[in-house]
């Protein structure tokens, strides 16, 4: 089964505050990584873009949820 990011955590224009908020790189990527998986852009797809493997996603998707 794949671990997907829950919706109510947060509505996608707060993602987007957050996003432009974030002090680091790293966390302006997680943040776009969470909002673009809300989206229904694919967790394969993220990977290649963001340079990250599908376990820092599904950690990512984990400490978001």
């Amino acid at each position: 089964m794949e671990i997907k990011p829950n919706a109510e955590n947060a509505p996608l224009e707060e993602l987007q505050v957050a996003m432009e908020a974030s002090p680091t790189k790293r966390g302006f990527i997680r943040l776009a990584v969470m909002r673009s998986l809300l989206l229904g852009v694919e967790r394969s797809l993220l990977c290649q873009q963001f340079c990250c493997t599908d376990r820092v996603v599904r950690l990512w998707i984990t400490v978001y949820n």
